[in-house]
């Protein structure tokens, strides 16, 4: 259920937006002055304008709706004594005559790479005699690898000039991955995320379980200004700031006679500034679009870490904390395909997104780190990739 409120928000869209998109036809404002009670003519007088004998029953067609539009010109009937309080003179491709307030939601289902951790082996033991800390491997590692998992995304934006917006998203992501191993005797399995030189390193167990839980949120406040926006095609520019929380946690259990627990944890929270570029391609006539994204991010923050070894006597065998600063670089790369209304006010989209997240601190770093008391140079990628389905209403 703590997906069920993004769902909803998406279908929620696409019923309010089909009702909207009836009572707002994107086409030229008729011409003559606003009714006597100040109100703007509504949808039946603007067909009647266009398309005289067009009852309050009777459906706009795509046809004649792209016609309409398309054929005048992206521009037309846009001057303020048309529009009346509501145009403009450069209407960038716009219903001059909407609010100029978009609100979408987005479902997320993304894979984090590069974040894989070994946190077992088998091995023809007990080996108790030097190379105590490199047995020979009889069998596949135990890999706790994260596969695609769902989450989602919010925003809304307001229109400050016919040709840029404001506006703000919110994305969350988590993941879960679970696995478990075990061995007969004579064969065992040694730990690989405990410390070499505790007393446990050369314990052998026979089973093993572990869980990596990897899970972000994102606040994005952008302005976006169209460089070029017109019947075809369009070019944005965005600037903005984000805020950034990644957090990683690894719990693992090793048992025989006895059990012995190794848990990591890093926490991230940072902010910085993102600048980037949005182009899409569209058809009037069939409301076909493609579109890309490239933005990239600066976020400086602070990483915090902790490691626990811990036997089920609660005895700690070992225990260690560290933190630093860091800045991490963000690149998101998407490209898609979609649909939108003949009046610009519903588009539903769908594509695949990468995000890279550079100099990110990983928990199987960190582990070498506690395991060889070597801290220098922590950083390295982190990659998230997947399917990402958007529904936008513009009002």
């Amino acid at each position: 259920m703590k997906y069920g409120f993004a769902l909803g928000f998406v279908f929620g869209l696409l019923l309010v937006g089909s009702g909207f998109g009836q009572d707002m036809a994107y086409l030229p404002a008729p011409t003559g002055e606003p009714s006597s009670d100040g109100q703007r003519p509504t949808l039946t007088a603007k067909l009647a304008t266009y398309f005289p004998g067009v009852g309050d029953n009777t459906e706009l067609t795509l046809a004649s709706c792209a016609d309409s539009y398309c054929d005048e010109g992206c521009n037309q009937g846009c001057a303020v004594d048309a529009c009346d309080s509501c145009g403009d003179a450069d209407c960038c491709g716009r219903s001059c005559c909407s609010s100029g307030i978009h609100v979408w939601g987005e479902f997320l289902y993304l894979n984090a790479r590069d974040a894989e951790v070994a946190f077992a082996v088998p091995i023809n033991g007990p080996i108790t005699s030097p190379p105590a800390n490199n047995p020979i491997p009889v069998g596949a590692v135990a890999v706790l690898d994260p596969d695609y998992s769902p989450g989602f995304s919010v925003g809304a934006a307001f229109e400050l000039s016919p040709c840029s917006s404001l506006g703000a998203e919110f994305t969350h992501f988590e993941s879960q991955t679970f696995m478990e191993t075990e061995i007969d005797a004579p064969l065992v399995l040694r730990s690989m995320v405990a410390h070499p030189l505790s007393a446990s390193a050369t314990t052998d167990f026979l089973q093993a379980s572990g869980n990596l839980g990897i899970d972000f949120d994102l606040i994005d406040i952008d302005y976006r200004h169209s460089v070029i926006d017109n019947c075809s095609h369009s070019i944005n520019y965005l600037l903005g700031v984000r805020y950034a929380r990644l957090d990683q946690n690894l719990s693992t259990r090793f048992v025989n006679n006895g059990v012995e627990d190794v848990f990591a944890n890093i926490g991230y929270d940072g902010a910085g500034i993102r600048l980037g570029l949005e182009g899409e391609k569209h058809s009037c006539r069939t409301g076909v679009l493609i579109y890309a994204k490239a933005i990239a991010s600066l976020v400086a923050g602070d990483f915090t870490a902790d490691y626990t070894q811990q036997e089920s006597t609660d005895r700690i065998v070992a225990a260690t904390s560290w933190k630093a600063g860091r800045v991490v670089t963000m690149g998101d790369l998407e490209l898609g395909a979609g649909w939108m209304s003949c009046n610009g006010l519903v588009r539903l989209t769908a594509g695949y997104t990468f995000s890279k997240w550079f100099n990110t601190v990983m928990i199987d770093e960190y582990i070498d780190a506690v395991q060889t008391n070597e801290y220098e140079g922590l950083g390295d990628a982190m990659t998230f990739d997947g399917l990402v389905t958007r529904a936008e209403i513009r009002f």
